[in-house]
């Protein structure tokens, strides 16, 4: 019996935790035991009893002295883990959402696409900041989701048992929660397109689907290629969105170079070599890293087409294809993101819209998972991931290319506009599921893989609460 589970206070001063008989029998406790107690990284030495006076088995009574000291908000529901003479209560899942209060604060709104799996996940669910976070303590100040209220509650508590990472961390935080999380936190770095790019040339199945790669240490580093390669991108290595992307084509005997943002779509022409580097230097920013690519053979009647492969880990702990969206890029847009007005369709629709026949649609289909999964694999060597946006395209002659890798947060709720709800709701559940895994919750019921296997005993945290509340709301697409 794992839960979930209600728990009560017992006006006292003495550390103890009361389980029903039944209960207790299940976790091998028939009589007064010292167990350590575990609630994220807080531990605590307490006495289980068994206790008939508690009408139901899915209730636990805590001393009000053991409640306050570690910590342990009411009313979420609970689960428990035991093992080696250890109760673990929980799961006390983090999301760092921001790296500050007004951030977090921002963000609470739009975390209902996840607190809506809550009944599958139990325990509680922490959206937090870096600035919420006692480094000294281990303790993180924040808000937890109320399951009854449907709103979110001041909260300070011990470290969580895992962290699902939305932000870009900085080494020395990223090395902080490596240390004090074992392996717990996932989507721990967010790689640039360059380092994609390292990592995935060095292995056949993903080499030969990158397009060919340079870093732009100068302008003339593009002068070989002009005339060579039918086109050019200049992407920012750190860059997403689409944002600052440019284009170069040649055009007669100049160039044509084109931008695209929120305003539209932009284009000059240049006569010459010499016009196009000097145009480049302005509209380039100094201060940025930037790389090139040959400008791939993916825009078709209407413009641009291409995809995105939502890839997640869930509960068994394995990367999965979750679903596909199709991308229509506006016409003459430079890019196929939201901020250049692209559309979104089911991917597949896209996939049948460019072969010719349906069995061929669905050999694609096929080989941009395998292709998917082979990168997502690759990529969580080096660092702890869980989460991906794959940007996928495929050429004029079939042939498949992997764009793209976003790393942080890939916005997987835009599936939404593309009639596919089920896909954003799917990929949230698995994040949440993934991380309940490695908070060392999961159900073996759901796979035949193991439990988290790299859980350690963490230090001890004293926390105070706040009663400051704040309504969950709803997405916003």
């Amino acid at each position: 019996m794992d839960g979930p589970f209600t728990l009560t206070i017992e006006k006292s001063s003495t550390d103890r935790l009361y389980m029903h008989p039944e209960t207790a029998a299940v976790y091998g406790i028939k009589a007064l035991e010292t167990r350590t107690l575990k609630f994220g990284a807080a531990t605590r030495i307490v006495q289980v009893e068994p206790d008939p006076n508690l009408d139901r088995r899915n209730l636990l009574r805590l001393s009000e002295s053991l409640l306050h000291s570690m910590n342990i908000p009411l009313p979420p529901r609970y689960e428990i883990v035991s093992g080696d003479r250890e109760i673990q209560v929980g799961p006390l899942i983090g999301m760092l959402v921001s790296g500050t209060e007004q951030g977090l604060r921002r963000r609470l709104r739009f975390l209902s696409r996840y607190t809506q799996h809550y009944p599958s996940i139990n325990g509680v669910l922490l959206a937090f900041s870096l600035s919420g976070v006692n480094r000294k303590e281990k303790q993180v100040s924040g808000f937890y989701y109320h399951p009854e209220k449907k709103n979110w509650k001041r909260v300070t508590v011990p470290y969580p048992d895992s962290i699902f990472n939305m932000i870009t961390l900085n080494d020395r935080w990223r090395s902080h929660f490596r240390n004090s999380l074992d392996r717990c936190l996932f989507n721990e770095y967010r790689f640039s397109k360059w380092e994609m790019y390292q990592a995935l040339k060095e292995h056949p199945e993903t080499r030969d689907h990158l397009p060919e790669t340079h870093l732009l240490a100068s302008l003339c580093d593009l002068v070989p290629y002009l005339d060579s390669w039918d086109g050019i991108y200049i992407k920012p290595v750190a860059g997403s969105l689409g944002r600052s992307i440019y284009r170069i084509r040649k055009n007669g005997s100049g160039y044509s170079l084109s931008t695209s943002n929120r305003r539209g779509n932009f284009s000059i022409r240049l006569a010459n070599e010499k016009a196009l580097l000097k145009s480049l230097k302005k509209h380039l920013d100094p201060e940025k890293t930037y790389l090139f690519q040959p400008l791939l053979r993916i825009c078709y009647p209407g413009g641009i087409r291409d995809f995105r492969l939502i890839v997640v880990k869930d509960e068994t702990g394995e990367w999965k294809d979750v679903g596909l969206i199709g991308r229509l890029g506006k016409r003459g847009a430079v890019v196929s993101s939201s901020i250049t007005g692209a559309r979104r369709e089911p991917g597949e629709a896209t996939i049948q819209s460019l072969v010719a026949e349906e069995r061929d649609a669905d050999s694609v289909r096929k080989k941009m998972s395998e292709l998917a999964l082979s990168a997502a694999r690759i990529m969580d060597r080096k660092h702890h991931y869980g989460n991906f946006g794959m940007d996928l395209a495929m050429d004029q002659d079939g042939k498949l290319w992997l764009i793209e890798i976003n790393s942080r947060d890939p916005h997987h709720y835009k599936a939404a506009k593309a009639g596919r709800k089920d896909l954003a709701r799917e990929a949230c559940r698995s994040n949440l599921a993934y991380a309940k895994r490695l908070a060392g919750f999961y159900r073996p019921e759901h796979s035949t893989s193991p439990s988290n296997p790299y859980r350690q005993d963490r230090s001890h945290a004293r926390t105070e609460g706040n009663p400051e509340t704040i309504s969950a709301g709803t997405d916003v697409h």
